[in-house]
């Protein structure tokens, strides 16, 4: 888990989501949701990815779509916890800078665009009642960050029945 959770802040502005509940996947989840997350889910671990819900929110932003039409294609997606992970946009531009390539979105979008998408997404996402953190990443390394995660993990769900 250290690797993968270290890889996503290592870049730029990004988020990633931890699941751990089956009840909140429709039965008509993709194939590799059926084959590799539902299983885990149904073992009681933390399903963790990258560039979920969000990023498809910043993401078809940047090619022209709305809100509520990006939303109407991922609104039965429901995860349960989201990290927003924010390192400063002129440090997030330097690293794209030593990239040999990019992503779509690296392309199309910019740091401080992404990050003002990502919040924009983060706010409509608060409104359908989604468990969201923000991680700050300036000045730490990935591990300190994993560290906060599992601790917002733990937090989140100390006290709680896991749904």
């Amino acid at each position: 888990m250290t690797r993968r959770w270290g890889a996503c802040c290592a870049g730029r502005r990004r988020c990633c989501t931890a699941g751990h509940s089956r009840s909140r996947w429709p039965q008509t989840a993709a194939p590799t949701s059926r084959k590799r997350i539902i299983p885990r889910l149904d073992s009681g671990s933390h399903v963790v990815t990258d560039r979920y819900v969000p990023s498809s929110l910043v993401l078809q932003a940047l090619d022209g779509l709305d809100l509520p039409e990006i939303w109407s294609y991922n609104r039965y997606v429901m995860p349960a916890i989201t990290f927003y992970l924010e390192e400063d946009p002129e440090v997030i531009a330097g690293r794209l800078a030593a990239r040999e390539s990019l992503t779509r979105l690296e392309q199309v979008g910019n740091p401080r665009q992404e990050l003002e998408l990502y919040r924009r997404a983060m706010a409509f996402l608060g409104g359908e009642t989604w468990r969201q953190h923000v991680i700050d990443c300036q000045g730490k390394n990935p591990e300190q960050v994993v560290a906060g995660i599992v601790d917002l993990l733990d937090t989140d769900n100390r006290g709680q029945p896991i749904e």
